[in-house]
């Protein structure tokens, strides 16, 4: 993702004032725009590479991007549209069209991308409501024929403790079909981590709210250095996000994190995978 921040998109009452009608008529108009990017394939892929820190013999990744392409050829950023998309019940599509993108791709890689790299895509609350899209993936890969090892699946913290058990289920079946898994925004629950146990995800990727500030403010750092120490108690690889300068760099360095994303380190990329980073 496929990489996506699904929003609950905002439910609808009567209209009851101009302003509340423009509102209406705006996500109709991108429901529109959807529709013709999906018919006239002008969704396009990006990816953002996610630096190992510890080893370079660490397999490398990237995360797909999802981008919309305007007919005037402007990039949307997904944040933009895909609320409505999971309202309009849109998102199925989305995602059935960024996996066949995808594989297609890694279909036409050189072998050495492939021994050498892992893509992730985040899992959009479709995935875990629609058996099929799982279905749909795993017919993907064995048509491409491509190994399940290259794809890292996404799960939000908050997507996975809206439904613990289906989350902990969906992990569990990934891993037995081979892909691996992590947990998106880490620590954005601070209640308890007492739910790690019930993942048996692969990574954790901490939430860029605490790294971007682990430089100036003690607390942040010391969450991301709890959240570190639980992943490297439990066997798991951490990746801090929102690496946006020389600082923090050093900073997640510094505790011993395995790997570090953001723009300091790496920008989004058009997906091509003859020149991959």
């Amino acid at each position: 993702m496929v990489s996506i921040t699904w929003k609950k998109h905002r439910t609808f009452s009567r209209p009851q004032t101009h302003q509340n009608v423009v509102h209406f008529l705006s996500d109709w108009q991108w429901v529109k725009q959807i529709k013709q990017a999906l018919s006239e394939n002008r969704f396009c892929l990006y990816l953002q590479e996610i630096t190992p820190l510890t080893t370079l013999d660490y397999r490398r990744f990237s995360e797909v991007l999802l981008r919309l392409r305007t007919e005037n050829n402007q990039l949307i950023s997904p944040a933009r549209f895909l609320g409505v998309a999971e309202h309009y019940n849109l998102s199925s599509q989305i995602e059935r069209r960024v996996i066949t993108t995808l594989f297609e791709q890694l279909a036409q890689a050189p072998t050495h991308i492939l021994e050498n790299h892992r893509f992730s895509i985040n899992l959009s609350p479709a995935y875990l409501r629609d058996d099929r899209l799982f279905e749909y993936i795993h017919a993907q890969v064995s048509e491409f024929e491509l190994s399940p090892d290259l794809i890292c699946f996404e799960i939000s913290e908050r997507l996975a403790l809206e439904n613990l058990r289906l989350a902990s289920d969906v992990i569990t079946d990934l891993q037995t079909r081979g892909y691996c898994c992590a947990l998106d925004d880490c620590g954005s629950n601070m209640s308890s981590f007492t739910y790690l146990k019930y993942l048996p995800v692969d990574y954790l990727k901490i939430s860029e709210r605490f790294v971007k500030k682990m430089g100036q403010d003690i607390t942040d750092k010391a969450i991301v250095e709890l959240i570190n120490y639980l992943g490297q108690s439990m066997g798991l690889q951490v990746i801090a996000k929102g690496v946006e300068n020389e600082e923090i760099f050093n900073e997640v360095k510094a505790l011993g994190l395995d790997y570090a994303q953001g723009y300091y380190l790496s920008q989004p990329k058009k997906m091509n995978l003859s020149r991959l980073f």
